[in-house]
């Protein structure tokens, strides 16, 4: 009997470290989706890499309020006239809603490329990453304006 409750706590105990590696990995990889998509939004306006990124089923909040679907979300970065260098202002925090959803959220500051950085503006960012097929993709993001 107690044979067999140490073989239970050991396979429970085990269970837990795999779930928490699990778990950490996760973390790393929506933190580098998260960072590849500030890149490819802001700074590179990177077609392939947002595509890579979204979610068909997707919907996409930008900066000037408006919810927008993966293509126009997409044609909109690439007719902006402006570029951005992009300082993230804290860490990356993900929370996760089981194994196949999560949100990260952080701030940044965004300097339009070649101004002052007297015009520079924090956002509260908010992601939201679902996987499908395997893969984490972004199905939904609200920046937030912070004031001054």
């Amino acid at each position: 009997m107690k044979r067999d409750t140490v073989i239970l706590v050991v396979l429970l105990t085990l269970g837990s470290f795999s779930s928490n590696a699990q778990s950490s990995k996760s973390e790393k990889v929506i933190v580098d989706r998260s960072r590849l998509f500030n890149q490819a939004f802001l700074e590179t306006r990177d077609s392939m890499m947002l595509n890579d990124l979204l979610s068909v089923k997707g919907l996409f909040g930008n900066f000037e309020n408006y919810i927008q679907a993966k293509a126009s979300s997409i044609r909109t970065v690439l007719e902006s006239k402006i570029a951005y260098d992009t300082k993230p202002v804290e860490d990356i925090t993900v929370v996760f809603g089981g194994k196949s959803s999560a949100v990260s959220v952080y701030i940044l500051e965004m300097i339009p490329v070649g101004a002052d950085k007297e015009l520079s503006k924090k956002y509260r960012v908010m992601l939201f990453w679902a996987k499908e097929k395997g893969k984490w993709k972004l199905l939904g993001s609200q920046p937030v304006y912070l004031e001054k």
